[in-house]
């Protein structure tokens, strides 16, 4: 191994380490997580579970919860409140299974789900919404890579 190479690999092993770096950018788990971080703000459910994405596809919505964005302090238990808020969508790993492949949830680039593990979503917000709705299209493929959206279907959110 080169003199080079040994550098790079005692970065990336000190960069990559065990547990999240203090800093970075957090989304809770779970409602109990979000709670005892203290971003905890309203929770929404379907207005139809599961959620029918085309022809025979759906997808469970277990749980629905709008916190505030928030990172990693010190240690993992720290927690820092940012500015903004995130939508938060557990699920399960066999409903969202082709999800990012087949299907996306979104309304632009900038207003999207994303995933935070095998089974959860989460897209940032700028601002709470001015009623009791959250909705997103539901689009065919992943629309970051074409011009244009192909809405197949609708995810409407109401607060619990």
């Amino acid at each position: 191994m080169g003199h080079c190479s040994k550098y790079i690999l005692v970065f990336v092993l000190l960069m990559s380490g065990c547990g999240i770096r203090p800093g970075s950018i957090g989304v809770s788990s779970d409602m109990a997580e979000s709670k005892m971080r203290g971003v905890f703000l309203q929770e929404y459910r379907p207005i139809v579970n599961p959620v029918k994405v085309h022809d025979s596809t759906y997808f469970q919505v277990n749980d629905v919860w709008v916190e505030k964005s928030w990172q990693y302090g010190k240690n993992n238990d720290n927690t820092s409140i940012l500015n903004g808020y995130q939508v938060c969508i557990h699920s399960t790993e066999k409903s969202l299974k082709n999800y990012a492949e087949i299907w996306t949830i979104e309304n632009s680039f900038t207003e999207s789900l994303r995933f935070t593990n095998g089974k959860n979503l989460m897209g940032d917000i700028d601002k709470l919404p001015d009623g009791d709705t959250i909705s997103y299209k539901i689009v065919k493929g992943y629309p970051f890579m074409s011009d244009s959206l192909i809405v197949i279907g609708n995810l409407f959110l109401i607060k619990k």
